[in-house]
């Protein structure tokens, strides 16, 4: 049996829910621990959003120089 004593912290409350309600099967039973790691990864999952959102920024704008830099002429006689 899992231990269920401790008390989980009130930062999100929604995965609290897990701990403090009665599961309907014991194998869906989790501990406060359990509980905490969760939270901690649903906090870190903005950074992440933002990060491949930046990424996407800096790969189309290396991408797109690149493609311009290809396409320019080189030869200055056609000028």
């Amino acid at each position: 049996m899992r231990s269920r004593t401790k008390i989980p912290t009130e930062s999100l409350k929604v995965p609290n829910r897990a701990v403090v309600n009665k599961a309907a099967y014991p194998a869906l039973e989790c501990s406060v621990q359990q509980v905490e790691e969760v939270e901690i990864v649903l906090k870190i999952l903005p950074i992440f959003g933002c990060t491949i959102v930046l990424n996407c920024c800096l790969a189309q704008l290396s991408t797109f120089s690149t493609e311009q830099a290809a396409t320019i002429r080189c030869f200055t006689r056609y000028w």
